[in-house]
């Protein structure tokens, strides 16, 4: 892809949406695609990069659930994307069973606001602009997949929505992502938007 993006010019934008649930697969395939791939897709990308450009990638609002167990252990683990014995390692540090994916799928997308926050500067000195969108719970066929398995948390979450107590929709999700990659966004890089309704906040508020 990126030799495809380089012979027509180079990148003028990307949105970064490829992920896996943890109830559609295994834990190990969650921290592959979600933490690990979005590593090797920024080191392709950034080669590429043509001033102005901008690559959003999608992280989620489960990272900010599990902020509260990353210790600075496992905020090192999580950094050293391709270590052989990284999900050993977190295994062993959390003291828990990534069986299910829940804690992989948090922690996979931490790992998305870490890489961001760190590798924007990489893309600012090519004048281009690394930033992050965590959605909410949206309307897709992976969320439909997760509310059959956690359907009392998910929708919980969906209840103290204060945009009307629903899901989002795909498209509001375009709206944003296509507005980050605009140049009318051309300030923003190196953070994250949340895009949840307001819920994730109602939520922490709930369990503090």
């Amino acid at each position: 892809m990126a030799n495809a993006i380089q012979r027509q010019g180079g990148l003028a934008g990307c949105d970064h949406a490829a992920g896996l649930g943890g109830t559609i697969t295994s834990w190990q395939s969650v921290i592959k695609v979600n933490r690990s791939g979005t590593v090797e897709l920024l080191n392709a990308l950034l080669p590429v990069t043509n001033a102005g450009a901008a690559v959003v990638c999608i992280a989620s609002q489960a990272a900010y659930f599990w902020v509260s167990a990353v210790t600075p252990e496992i905020h090192q683990i999580l950094a050293d994307a391709w270590a052989p014995d990284m999900v050993d390692r977190l295994t062993a540090s959390l003291r828990v069973e990534i069986l299910d994916g829940v804690t992989a799928y948090g922690l996979s997308k931490y790992g998305v606001l870490q890489i961001v926050r760190k590798r924007a500067h990489e893309f600012g000195q090519r004048s281009g602009r690394l930033v992050c969108l965590s959605p909410g719970i949206i309307e897709t066929p992976m969320a439909e997949a997760e509310m059959k398995e956690h359907q009392e948390a998910m929708q919980d979450i969906i209840d103290n929505t204060p945009v009307g107590g629903r899901r989002g929709r795909p498209e509001e999700i375009a709206a944003v992502a296509g507005f980050l990659c605009s140049p009318a966004a051309s300030f923003v890089a190196g953070g994250d938007i949340l895009l949840d309704g307001g819920s994730t906040q109602q939520v922490l508020l709930e369990t503090a």
